[in-house]
């Protein structure tokens, strides 16, 4: 059984709703076998989101950017 790709999911934070549909994508790829990251998931308030960002930039297979 393979691996299933790393992506990590960059995004402009413009509005809670744009978070949420950012969410959803994100939650539909996990659902879907891949394994997907975002900032919601694992940054928790005041940490430290350049080197989260920076981390899964490098440690992922491909990187999705909404705007």
């Amino acid at each position: 059984m393979s691996t299933p790709p790393k992506v990590f999911i960059s995004y402009s934070h413009d509005s809670d709703a744009h978070k949420a549909w950012v969410l959803q994508l994100a939650t539909r790829l996990r659902h879907n076998g891949i394994d997907a990251t975002i900032d919601q998931w694992e940054v928790e308030p005041g940490g430290d989101l350049t080197h989260f960002m920076e981390t899964h930039l490098r440690e992922s297979d491909y990187v999705i950017m909404v705007c």
